[in-house]
């Protein structure tokens, strides 16, 4: 092989790492976004099911909303 050809090949498999690593970044990204979307939507539906414990509340329902048991004034007594 002569010389340019081995620089050539040099080349073209360094190029290739960057490829490959800007694949793999672009997924390890993709990944991280994918986490932080849900982690928003966990955090909405854990918001969402707060108000909807503080509004039964107010109102003496006894239901249970997400992980909170939501007890009426009755229960209390």
């Amino acid at each position: 092989m002569n010389k340019l050809s081995q620089i050539s090949l040099g080349y073209m498999n360094s190029l290739q790492a960057v490829v490959d690593e800007l694949k793999r970044l672009q997924a390890m990204r993709f990944i991280l976004e994918q986490r932080r979307i849900v982690g928003e939507l966990d955090a909405l539906k854990r918001l969402q099911a707060g108000t909807a414990a503080e509004e039964a509340r107010n109102k003496g329902d006894t239901r249970v909303y997400g992980r909170e048991w939501v007890f009426s004034a009755q229960h209390a007594l």
